[in-house]
């Protein structure tokens, strides 16, 4: 224990000329002990290192939750009358309820939405780098708000921000909204689109959309062979079916190449990056969706965590299949050590022969290597409305990262920005 408070007490000594308040709490909770640490730790961080409420109380409004006709709320007149003398809703860049971009009822053609999603929390959305310098207004809701270093998706300095969020946590800093409103998505959606109704018509921005899908498309592409094995799950997985996207090389480029073509077909760790959730979690989609086929895509790391849950896949006879690539490794740790430190060390991985542990669990597995067996193997096992196994052995991949965060620097420079290059603010 001396030796202990010794080393705290340098510690707290380092960090006094960069942080005194951090130091003077370090010594003060070390005199104190244990359950005053509790309590000041929790106090510090309920006050200081959480995000902070919104601070502009007159520019907060509250919606009511009408769902099903039962209010939960203040009531959307304030939130009206504000839209009324807003002048910042007659110039969004991408409010526009063209089919080709917010559709009212879902496109066949899911390729052309390649670039929509901003963010799924965990990464940042290639198209929104070319769609957001060029926003004058933009409209979060239910988001964060925040890319994968805290930092706020757009600077209020360059455009009109508007956050839509139940959680006035995430209505505050760091992000310096124009307007928030605090209530329910689907209420406050609702009184916006109302609000907007009757307005004139502007140019379609469909061909935009279209360029910047191509812009994406072209950086993606050289990403190999992840996009051959995307296109193998995506040809062999039904319209309706769910995919679970896991923490894993393949699934790090589906967040922003797996095509999507029905709601809530489309899974991922978001803002955790939980990685082993992927298996766990299939089974309970499986559950509830019993009439659609569930396929998790894991690492052989990730699969790891919950390998184990075979057997209650087959207990409940669940419409589950894993399909786990294996490059007996924690591959993204293997190649970042490599990178960085010339060196791996502790990322390879001793497995077992995943598909004789699936049939040891009576279940059907088998092993390919190629994308078009890979596509076979999975419409067999999907066809088959029972829990299966496929293990695909591959080797180390190409980064994907920096098309994943914006601050990751790519090896070449990316093309230009298809709507035109934006000068720094």
């Amino acid at each position: 224990m001396p030796g202990n408070l010794l080393q705290d007490l340098r510690f707290a000594a380092r960090t006094l000329g960069k942080s005194p308040a951090f130091a003077s709490i370090t010594v003060l909770t070390l005199a104190l002990g244990i359950g005053a640490n509790v309590a000041i730790f929790t106090l510090l961080d309920a006050a200081l290192l959480r995000p902070l409420p919104y601070p502009q109380s007159d520019r907060l409004v509250e919606i009511d939750d009408v769902y099903q006709g039962r209010p939960n709320g203040v009531g959307q007149s304030e939130f009206k009358d504000w839209l009324a003398n807003a002048p910042a809703f007659e110039r969004m860049a991408l409010v526009e309820f063209d089919e080709a971009i917010m559709p009212a009822t879902l496109h066949t053609d899911a390729e052309r939405f390649i670039g929509n999603r901003v963010t799924d929390g965990f990464f940042d959305t290639l198209g929104a780098r070319a769609l957001l310098p060029h926003a004058d207004c933009v409209l979060g809701v239910g988001t964060r708000f925040v890319d994968s270093r805290g930092l706020p998706l757009v600077d209020s300095a360059r455009a009109d921000v508007i956050l839509l969020n139940a959680d006035l946590v995430d209505l505050g800093l760091p992000r310096q909204p124009t307007l928030g409103l605090m209530g329910d998505a689907r209420a406050g959606l609702a009184a916006l689109v109302a609000e907007l109704d009757g307005l004139p018509a502007r140019a379609s921005r469909a061909a935009d959309m279209e360029r910047v899908r191509a812009w994406c498309q072209e950086q993606i592409a050289p990403m190999e062979p992840q996009g051959s094995w995307l296109r193998a799950l995506r040809a062999a997985i039904p319209e309706d079916g769910i995919l679970i996207n896991e923490l894993t090389q393949v699934g790090y480029l589906g967040t922003i190449a797996y095509p999507i073509r029905a709601p809530r077909s489309f899974l991922t760790p978001g803002y955790q990056g939980t990685l082993g959730y992927g298996w766990a979690t299939a089974l309970g989609a499986a559950v509830g969706n019993p009439d659609k086929p569930v396929v998790a895509i894991s690492g052989d790391g990730g699969f790891g965590w919950n390998l184990q849950e075979l057997a209650t896949a087959k207990r409940y006879g669940l419409r589950a299949v894993a399909v786990v690539f294996n490059d007996s490794a924690f591959g993204n740790v293997k190649r970042m050590q490599i990178g960085q430190f010339g060196r791996a060390f502790g990322s390879d991985l001793v497995n077992p022969d995943f598909v004789k542990l699936a049939q040891a669990f009576g279940i059907d597995a088998e092993r390919v290597s190629e994308p078009a067996a890979l596509q076979a193997a999975l419409a067999s096992a999907v066809a088959a409305k029972r829990p299966g196994l496929i293990e695909v052995t591959v080797g180390a991949m190409p980064s994907p990262w920096h098309l994943l965060r914006s601050h990751y620097k790519a090896a070449t420079p990316p093309p230009p920005n298809p709507l035109g290059e934006v000068p720094a603010a």
